[in-house]
């Protein structure tokens, strides 16, 4: 079975939810996909999907895009808005107050917990490579 990549059940399976998402366009936008059209969604239709293409664009566009600190994000389900910052461990919100907008830019570096972040992917990347002198 060939399944859209923008295919996105809201709830995990098992549980009964019928609820699946499009995701073309998130965060800005995921709205609840129409059981008529679920098969086509699961199958090698969704290609020809106008949808599916201007989604492929919008996400190659973002990702083109996007300047500043690789561990801010704003994916988080129905707000687009909140900004966090996952070079931490616990992930924490971002605002104006704690330097979001040169989070944004290419001063990324005053992002809070960049240099954290950057240690602790460095550490994974060192124990996963199993360089590990535990």
């Amino acid at each position: 079975m060939v399944e859209c990549r923008y295919y996105h059940r809201v709830c995990p399976s098992g549980t009964g939810c019928p609820n699946v998402q499009c995701r073309a366009f998130f965060p800005q936008r995921a709205p609840i996909i129409q059981e008529s059209m679920k098969p086509t969604c699961m199958s090698e239709e969704y290609l020809n999907c106008p949808q599916y293409e201007a989604g492929n664009e919008y996400r190659e566009k973002r990702i083109r895009e996007k300047i500043g600190c690789p561990f801010l994000t704003n994916s988080r389900c129905g707000k687009p808005s909140e900004f966090w910052c996952k070079g931490h461990v616990p992930p924490f919100v971002v605002t104006e107050e704690n330097n979001l907008e040169a989070c944004k830019t290419k001063s990324y570096e005053l992002c809070p917990n960049y240099a954290i972040g950057v240690k602790e992917a460095e550490e994974a990347r060192r124990l996963l490579s199993g360089k590990s002198k535990i």
